[in-house]
């Protein structure tokens, strides 16, 4: 289910990223995505698999250095042969499955990490506008919301170890 958005079109992001309290219930009922993600010389270039068939990269622009949730985005289609390129430049990579959780006005996007982040759940919850945002009413199964967090960011995540990023969690608030 990886996001279609229109090749070289930038478009703006407003996201909200929340810690986990308690995973849903019959996650196998969500649809799903296994994504690789990996960091190509800067950490504004993302480049994605989804499911080893759909691959893109992204150039991801912060829009006010101090506020993590409003980002510009441009994304471009890749290869298979072009997203192997890149992967073998990326020093900084993560695994994880994406399940899309359907709210009652929002999808809810569901990261399980893997690998050396094995164990650690972010949600993200994407909005037309930061009014939309401000009125959001996170439902019970979210923790903290830590979209203001440096840390929470994937590829500032990716230089934590998983003790590391719980105690950030519980230092966040996150029950």
């Amino acid at each position: 289910m990886a996001q279609t958005k229109r090749p070289n079109e930038t478009v703006l992001e407003i996201e909200h990223t929340y810690c986990v309290r308690i995973l849903p219930t019959k996650l196998e009922s969500y649809q799903k995505d296994e994504i690789q993600q990996g960091y190509v010389n800067e950490k504004r270039a993302r480049i994605r698999s989804y499911n080893n068939i759909h691959f893109e990269k992204t150039i991801k622009r912060k829009v006010d250095r101090n506020d993590f949730s409003t980002a510009t985005e441009q994304t471009v289609p890749l290869t298979a042969h072009q997203f192997e390129a890149l992967w073998k430049q990326c020093p900084r990579t993560l695994v994880k499955t994406r399940y899309y959780i359907p709210l009652e006005k929002h999808m809810a996007e569901l990261d399980l990490f893997h690998g050396p982040l094995e164990g650690i759940a972010y949600v993200e919850v994407e909005f037309k506008s930061h009014a939309e945002a401000a009125r959001f009413k996170a439902p019970d199964w979210f923790g903290a919301d830590i979209t203001q967090k440096p840390w929470s960011v994937n590829y500032e995540l990716i230089g934590y170890t998983k003790d590391e990023v719980m105690f950030l969690m519980e230092e966040a608030g996150n029950v």
